[in-house]
């Protein structure tokens, strides 16, 4: 209780500020995305309270893309919106078939069940079976390696401890723990934003202690949490081409690369608009925008799905993998099933160590050990299971749907 918020991870803010709203028990409970940067325990819990405070009588309206989620505490009505019109209000027993699955990630026996249907989708040829990032092995190229990391704001309270660990080309390393478990802290030390107090980070074989933050940039691209903390400049157009600008890439290729981002995030004929203006999905979407348009050889993104829709992550995602720039990516987040569906590798952190680290099927089908670091398995974690034998690998429950007919 007496720790200064500025040291609180995103998700512990996230805590606070809800905890704030709650506090003052209104009549009517506005909430916009509660659940952002939530690990999925805390996320559960907050919306037991969202529900009991319904049952006690408190009218809630809540927006959130974490539908599932929120399925889960079976709301009397669901609304949903595209392009500013609602195309669905009503009872929650008939949104899930009013919906399109591409757009909204449902539980995977509904979206297996409608996808079925449906053609297979592309991501079962040209990321699977193609020469991808993900679809292959990592080789034993040492990218970035992590000797005995140790790190702290206040010594008597370490943020970080005997962290050892390397990053290989060929890894697609998804990052999953608790709130407050030293995620964000862990990756910030690969980019060299943080220096460690003890141990040591190498990069491309030079201790970061020895090189600067601008020149880990040209190895690592790296998309802040919080979108606000790295955008800045009038334009969405300017704020692409600062990063590859300073870079010296030619302006031949900044213009290619700025143009191939804006497509992938779904940003064409906003180049000209306020970044800082966007709504925090579309402002996230900007900053992945511009490290893409860096092309570096590592990406590292924290929490990228955060305020972003069902069908626009899944398509920057299969884009990202697709790109020939990447030797490795990175990502932190809460969301079970993006790494259940992209990840070859996960790595579990809490209380500032890495405390699993291996294949996601080998990993994420401990459900002790998913408990103990406050995940909660997803209906498409159990199905990947349930379907492994037939399978041999992790779908999506699109792909599941046309692998096992």
């Amino acid at each position: 209780m007496n720790r200064e918020t500025f040291n609180l991870s995103g998700g512990e803010k996230q805590k606070v500020a809800l905890a704030g709203v709650l506090a003052m028990h209104p009549k009517l409970l506005l909430l916009d995305e509660p659940l952002a940067s939530l690990d999925p325990a805390s996320a559960q819990d907050a919306l037991r309270i969202i529900r009991s405070l319904a049952d006690e009588g408190m009218t809630v309206l809540m927006v959130e893309h974490r539908v599932e989620d929120v399925l889960r505490i079976a709301p009397e009505n669901a609304i949903f919106m595209r392009d500013g019109e609602i195309k669905y209000y009503g009872p929650t027993s008939g949104f899930d078939r009013t919906v399109d699955y591409h757009e909204v990630k449902l539980p995977a026996a509904m979206i297996m069940e409608r996808a079925a249907e449906d053609p297979a989708p592309e991501r079962l040829t040209v990321l699977r079976e193609g020469n991808n990032l993900g679809s292959k092995p990592p080789s034993g190229d040492v990218l970035v390696k992590f000797e005995d990391v140790g790190f702290w704001y206040e010594p008597e309270r370490p943020v970080l401890h005997d962290v050892n660990l390397s990053i290989h080309k060929g890894d697609v390393i998804a990052v999953l723990g608790p709130n407050g478990a030293g995620k964000t802290t862990l990756v910030k030390h690969a980019i060299g934003l943080l220096k460690p107090k003890t141990g040591k980070v190498i990069v491309e074989g030079k201790d970061t202690h020895e090189i600067s933050v601008a020149q880990i940039a040209q190895t690592l691209g790296y998309v802040f949490q919080s979108p606000s903390h790295m955008l800045f400049a009038p334009t969405v157009q300017e704020e692409l081409e600062f990063g590859p600008t300073n870079l010296k890439h030619s302006p031949e290729t900044i213009a290619r690369n700025v143009k191939s981002a804006v497509e992938i995030v779904h940003m064409n004929g906003m180049e000209g608009y306020a970044p800082l203006a966007l709504s925090f999905g579309q402002q996230k979407r900007v900053s992945i925008a511009s490290v893409l348009a860096m092309t570096s050889k590592i990406l590292v993104m924290d929490e990228p799905t955060a305020g972003q829709d069902y069908k626009n992550y899944m398509d920057f995602m299969d884009s990202i993998l697709q790109l020939p720039s990447f030797e490795a990516i990175l990502f932190i987040t809460h969301d079970i099933d993006l790494a259940v569906i992209y990840a070859n590798r996960v790595l579990m952190v809490n209380d500032g160590t890495v405390v699993c680290d291996g294949k996601p099927e080998e990993v994420l089908r401990d459900y002790d050990r998913l408990e103990k670091n406050r995940l909660v398995p997803t209906s498409l974690l159990d199905k990947n299971i349930e379907l492994f034998k037939k399978t041999g690998q992790f779908y999506s429950a699109e792909e599941l749907a046309h692998v096992v007919k």
